[in-house]
């Protein structure tokens, strides 16, 4: 006669119980909006950006592309923030964490927060600090994006 503890480890074994499985990770491959803000400390320029951003993605890494149009303002006034297209590069999900940088000069790193069921929104803080040109920046803001 089996005992009951018997019983449970040959059905454990039967059954082919390999244990808690991985989480899925989550999808954010596609099309997004997306707008920043943020200020240069040695310059007191603000700006803020706006962007349609395409992620294709594998497994937890991803890569992309940014289509930008932005403006700053300084001591002198309006102007444009170099609107174009940047590629997005070492991008990572981990959890509903994520996280990417740019092609920029200074390279700009972005880290956030995945949100939605499935994942409709993120957002999270950017920083850029660097010299470009010989000129030092000291980029800091925050980010949000929608689909």
């Amino acid at each position: 006669m089996l005992r009951s503890s018997s019983l449970l480890i040959l059905c454990a074994i039967a059954c082919g119980d390999d244990g808690p499985s991985a989480p899925a990770v989550l999808q954010i491959a596609g099309q997004w909006s997306f707008n920043e803000s943020f200020i240069d400390s040695p310059s007191a320029t603000i700006c803020n950006n706006t962007a349609t951003v395409t992620f294709a993605q594998s497994g937890v890494n991803f890569s992309g592309s940014s289509q930008q149009t932005g403006t700053c303002t300084d001591a002198t006034g309006a102007f444009s923030n170099n609107s174009g297209t940047f590629q997005l590069r070492n991008g990572l999900v981990d959890g509903d964490r994520v996280s990417w940088n740019d092609d920029s000069s200074p390279v700009c790193l972005y880290d956030g927060t995945i949100a939605g069921t499935p994942p409709n929104a993120m957002s999270g803080s950017v920083s850029c600090v660097g010299v470009s040109d010989g000129i030092s920046f000291n980029i800091q803001g925050t980010w949000q994006m929608s689909r």
